[in-house]
């Protein structure tokens, strides 16, 4: 044993030493540096992510893409190991996979369900050997498509280096790492929306947008509403009068008018989940909890931002994103005694809350309110992960083999 933490001082003494001088030298060498950071993550990505986060501050825009996708390959080395227990979504999908596996290929099997996208990637990772490419493919694809769409916000408005810094630390910050790479589905719907919604900004194609929006909903049938609502705010000519925010919110409390109006929807087949799921969700219930105040905590935040933003509601670049959080906020408002439906759409608005941000940034207006936000976002949400991390069961992986290579933890 001590010889094995000799031996482990010494590597990590090289690789200081190493990163050291790339650290003088980085401006002028990033795709030297990118190139290592690859093998240091091939090699040892779990004792790579201290090192990938420092320089996806440090490295100029164009190559941060590349750290987050190796940032991301390193978490998904740990969702590999997660062993899910029968409360998590993965334990529900796990078992799907293997379904696939014992049957015979038939699409319908995919659309035959309200998210035919998800339970797809479900189906390819049934012809690998290993249920547990399914977190830690889901996570890569999160990253990079999240990282995506604010990229490219931020370079149409071609803001400065330190506000791709700044949004990084939000995505940093806001994504639950276990529960994004185990709850899959949901996740990834989210970023695919916030594609079409940066798309639709550009303008340049009026039918890439509408494709995000369309393999978002496929991914997950909730994001069928903030479409709906994007359409209308896209739509709508003139800022909405406070009377139509007020009719949206009676609407929203009640019930049975919702289910009914569901219920009309439903009579379109792959729509009938959503329906499903409301149903079952109609049932008033507060998880209590420090994590359930801790986002409604940074949703108030998030809504005093987006009420301090109204100011730029006509203009067209944002307007229908200032619109659609001013639904969701009523929806997530109005049914915060059902948790399961409030949850989400907070969920849903506290992501697309960067868009109200990055706008701001452009503005140079309510900066020091946002780095207000960041923070209480990163002090809440950190605890919590840290928590999720330390509660998970990793098997049979002892601590050492953290600094194993890549490819003999995914064996």
């Amino acid at each position: 044993m001590i010889i094995l933490l000799s031996k482990f001082n010494e590597l990590y003494y090289w690789k200081i030493e190493i990163l050291r001088s790339l650290w003088i030298n980085y401006d002028k060498g990033g795709f030297q540096l990118i190139i290592f950071l690859i093998l240091l993550t091939v090699l040892s990505p779990v004792f790579a992510i201290p090192f990938l986060i420092i320089f996806l501050f440090m490295v100029e825009p164009k190559y941060k893409v590349y750290v987050m996708i190796m940032l991301s390959v390193s978490l998904g080395v740990i969702l590999f190991q997660i062993v899910p227990n029968e409360t998590m979504d993965l334990y529900r999908y796990y078992k799907i996979i293997d379904t696939f596996r014992e049957i015979s290929f038939n699409p319908l099997l995919l659309f035959n369900n309200s998210d035919p996208i998800t339970y797809g990637l479900m189906y390819l990772v049934s012809k690998t050997y290993n249920n547990h490419f399914l977190p830690f493919i889901s996570i890569i694809l999160f990253y990079f498509l999240y990282y995506k769409a604010i990229n490219e916000l931020l370079c149409i408005y071609n803001l400065e280096k330190k506000y791709y810094n700044k949004a990084i630390f939000f995505i940093l910050s806001i994504v639950i790492i276990i529960g994004t790479g185990t709850g899959v589905r949901f996740s990834l719907a989210i970023a695919m929306f916030m594609n079409g919604i940066v798309a639709y900004i550009k303008g340049k194609n009026k039918m890439i947008p509408f494709l995000w929006f369309i393999m978002s909903i496929l991914s997950h049938i909730t994001m069928f509403i903030p479409f709906v609502l994007y359409m209308i705010c896209i739509l709508l000519k003139n800022k909405p009068k406070k009377i139509v925010y007020v009719i949206w919110g009676c609407i929203l409390m009640t019930p049975s008018l919702v289910l009914n109006i569901l219920m009309l929807l439903s009579k379109v087949p792959f729509l009938n989940d959503l329906l499903v799921k409301f149903n079952s969700y109609f049932t008033p219930y507060n998880p209590g909890g420090n994590w359930f105040l801790f986002r409604v905590v940074i949703f108030i935040l998030n809504l005093i931002l987006l009420i301090k933003s109204q100011k730029y509601i006509n203009d067209h670049k944002i307007k229908s994103v200032i619109l659609l959080e001013n639904f969701i906020a009523i929806i997530a408002i109005v049914y915060l005694p059902y948790y399961y439906i409030s949850i989400r759409f907070i969920n849903i608005f506290n992501n697309l809350i960067i868009f109200v941000m990055i706008y701001n940034w452009k503005n140079k207006s309510n900066n020091n309110y946002i780095n207000l936000i960041l923070l209480c976002t990163f002090i809440l949400f950190s605890s919590y992960q840290v928590i999720l991390f330390l509660e998970q069961d990793y098997g049979l992986v002892s601590g050492l083999r953290w600094f194993g290579t890549i490819f003999d933890l995914l064996k």
